[in-house]
């Protein structure tokens, strides 16, 4: 008697796990090795950068763009190997820019005076909408979700701050409520009604504030690692925290962080990272990339059991300070070329299999 069988053949592609009896385990490969494949020269230092589809926006340093001085660059990077500038504005009578963020058809840029907001409808002429002052804070950090901005920065003098900002409408933003702490605030993520703060001691290395009532902030858990001082830098992959947190004698270390339950969150997994200049986390599929400036570096982690996280490479660039990352690229701005570098990482991202059923008899 004959039976048939299926033979499963497997094409490694960089996509979701597939669930089927014939899938298998594939890490990323043995060498992580992106390369360099386009550059864009600067005439002044960006201090912040996003990322969304082939547009690259910059914001900070003046750039000279024939007889005009701008610090807000829109770069199409379709073509990777030739970066070009497309589209400016300018930062001048909003004061200093210190980060910028992509939500939708606007960009949203913090600043020394509070938040402002571009139209890139037209990426060729990006146009200012509106501009709303967020008294007490700098340094600061701004995430969007849902029609909310939410602002993060340290407060000088007095306390921290969040502040949550509606903007429906992009030309009349409006605060609706805020949150104060003595302590620093350096960065933060949202995942619904939850944002989560990173700090430093004695508030906790990390404040999860409930904005459900966005006029009456209420924070509702804290997260504290002995040995940690502070956690500089955040990002979110489904419930899991992953954070940069920093020691009292500067050493870094990654933390991943499980939050499902906000009043209780609790550690998976700590790596030293043996060093003391990682100060940028993205999030790109299964993949936490970490940016080690002072050992210039970009490093990459595996982090698709949150628990067993592990390192799978490292790529040594020059001078980086900030950068972001979608799909197979990384854009990184780099210090001492005045630039913006652009690598394929795509090797350094996880490779799942796509399966093929061949019947045989």
């Amino acid at each position: 008697m004959r039976t048939s069988r299926a033979l499963c053949i497997f094409t490694v592609m960089a996509s979701a796990a597939l669930e089927s009896p014939c899938a298998a385990d594939i890490t990323a490969a043995a060498v992580c090795a992106p390369s360099k494949v386009g550059e864009l020269l600067f005439t002044g230092q960006p201090t912040d950068i996003a990322m969304t589809g082939n547009f690259v926006y910059t914001a900070g340093g003046l750039q000279r763009l024939g007889d005009v001085t701008v610090d807000f660059l829109v770069v199409d990077i379709t073509n990777r190997a030739a970066p070009a500038i497309v589209g400016f504005n300018t930062f001048a009578g909003r004061g200093s820019p210190s980060s910028i963020r992509v939500g939708g058809d606007f960009v949203y840029a913090t600043t020394s005076r509070g938040l402002s907001i571009f139209d890139i409808v037209n990426r060729t002429s990006p146009v200012s909408r509106s501009d709303i002052a967020l008294a007490g804070i700098n340094s600061s950090q701004v995430r969007v979700s849902n029609g909310r901005a939410y602002v993060v920065g340290s407060g000088f003098p007095g306390p921290s701050r969040l502040y949550v900002v509606d903007v429906t409408n992009a030309a009349e933003p409006k605060v609706l409520g805020s949150y104060a702490e003595s302590s620093n605030f350096y960065d933060l993520e949202v995942a619904g009604n939850t944002v989560y703060v990173a700090t430093h001691l004695p508030a906790g290395n990390l404040l999860i504030i409930d904005v459900t009532n966005p006029a009456a902030p209420v924070k509702v858990g804290t997260f504290t690692e002995a040995g940690i001082n502070r956690i500089s830098n955040v990002a979110l992959r489904g419930d899991a925290l992953i954070a940069i947190g920093e020691t009292a004698d500067f050493n870094d270390h990654l933390l991943i962080v499980d939050v499902t339950n906000r009043v209780a969150p609790r550690r998976l997994a700590t790596i030293d990272l043996a060093s003391g200049g990682a100060q940028d986390i993205a999030v790109t599929g299964h993949r936490a990339i970490i940016l080690d400036a002072s050992r210039g570096r970009l490093l990459f982690f595996d982090v698709s059991k949150p628990e067993q996280t592990k390192s799978v490479g490292e790529f040594a660039i020059n001078s980086p300070f900030q950068f972001a990352a979608e799909a197979t690229t990384a854009a990184v701005l780099q210090f001492s070329t005045t630039s913006l570098g652009l690598f394929d990482i795509a090797n350094c991202l996880a490779s799942t299999p796509r399966r093929r059923a061949v019947a045989r008899r």
